[in-house]
């Protein structure tokens, strides 16, 4: 039963329109705020701005920001699990923690560029370089001069070639499971995202606006990454790494998407900054859903607390 105490606090917090929410843990209630908004952000192109999907609980100008992005077919609810457990209270003591979506993650919607036939170009697909652009536009809505980045997945390559290009916006990289090449060939990768729209797998927060042609973009956006077969990340890590930002990856030790040998490549290139560390964790590639409680303790200790 609500004490009176709490009945007062959810009817403010609604009154201003902050979503609350409670969550039971270790027999603990935690209460939690949620901002949730949108940005205009110029897509280039001469196309209409997109509403940039965020959520925040809560922004301190005197504090540095963390930006969580989620993995490619993801959305903000990617981190959700991870941001319940009691645990995340201590970096959000010293952090402004943001989750925010790419374009095609989520509610940050641009598939009217999905087009089966179609192969990858800046002008006909989601490109690598709107995505950093996002970034650096969100960046300056919110008026940070750097922050730190949190990418999963796709988004960490993503992160990862914005620090290669944007350098002095960059605090430190936290890299979950990236990819080092290609899992697939453009034809396969077609068909992965194809049978993953068809039985419902695609784990973003929209997944019932999911087409064909939705499919088609979310391999375009992963080919962008990597436009040829024999593409791979490592000139474009080993040029971060030599920039001297900071970096902490966690790596998943049950991976079934990434090859070990590819991880072990990644793994090596960062480490070639003594500094630089690669955290294990206990899980598939997916980290922030499948364990979100070690995911956790990866974090805190990447960023030493």
């Amino acid at each position: 039963m609500k004490t009176s105490n709490q009945i007062i606090f959810l009817l403010i917090s609604i009154i201003l329109s902050i979503s609350i929410g409670v969550e039971a843990n270790n027999n603990c209630l935690k209460i939690f705020s949620i901002k949730d908004i949108s940005l205009n952000v110029n897509r280039g192109d001469n196309r209409p701005n997109t509403k940039v999907h965020l959520q925040y609980e809560s922004f301190d100008p005197r504090k540095p920001t963390i930006l969580f992005l989620p993995e490619l077919d993801g959305s903000i609810d990617t981190y959700t699990a991870a941001l319940r457990e009691n645990k995340m209270r201590y970096l959000e003591e010293k952090y402004n923690l943001i989750r925010l979506e790419l374009f095609g993650q989520g509610k940050t919607l641009d598939m009217e560029l999905a087009n089966k036939d179609s192969t990858y170009s800046p002008q006909s697909q989601i490109s690598v370089e709107s995505q950093l652009n996002l970034i650096l536009q969100i960046m300056r809505k919110l008026k940070l001069e750097q922050t730190h980045l949190v990418g999963f997945s796709y988004s960490a390559d993503i992160v990862t070639l914005f620090a290669e290009k944007y350098p002095d916006k960059v605090l430190s990289l936290v890299l979950t499971a990236p990819p080092y090449r290609p899992f697939a060939s453009k034809t396969r990768l077609n068909e992965i995202y194809l049978r993953l729209a068809s039985i419902g797998k695609l784990e973003t927060s929209t997944r019932n606006h999911w087409t064909e042609d939705h499919a088609y973009a979310m391999a375009s956006m992963m080919r962008g990454l990597f436009p040829e077969d024999t593409s791979d990340m490592h000139d474009t890590v080993q040029s971060v790494v030599a920039k001297g930002i900071p970096i902490q990856v966690i790596s998943p030790t049950g991976d079934t998407l990434i090859k070990p040998v590819d991880s072990d490549s990644f793994n090596r290139l960062v480490l070639e900054n003594p500094d630089n560390r690669v955290i294990k964790i206990n899980t598939n590639h997916k980290p922030p859903r499948q364990n979100p409680e070690g995911f956790v303790d990866a974090l805190l200790e990447a960023f030493g607390l």
